[in-house]
């Protein structure tokens, strides 16, 4: 069964940090117990950062972002945040 979640979050990196929304798609049954996040969009997040390479935290779970022509899109797959 898949849901939609909306979370705040925060997104690091370049010398930046600033807080966001993000919508994370779960799955849950028992393949997902120990990562149930399958996706996520940045639905509210600041445009005038820089492009470049960035990360989205939120919970206990990370993800690769990039910032270019004011979108962000996400990239790399979940990893557990350290």
């Amino acid at each position: 069964m898949e849901n939609s979640l909306p979370l705040t979050g925060v997104i690091l990196g370049s010398g930046f940090i600033a807080p966001c929304r993000v919508k994370v798609h779960v799955e849950t049954g028992p393949y997902f117990a120990h990562s149930p996040f399958i996706d996520c969009a940045i639905e509210e997040a600041p445009c005038e950062f820089p492009v470049a390479t960035y990360e989205v935290r939120f919970l206990n779970q990370a993800a690769s972002l990039r910032h270019e022509q004011d979108r962000w899109t996400v990239g790399i797959p979940w990893e557990t945040a350290t």
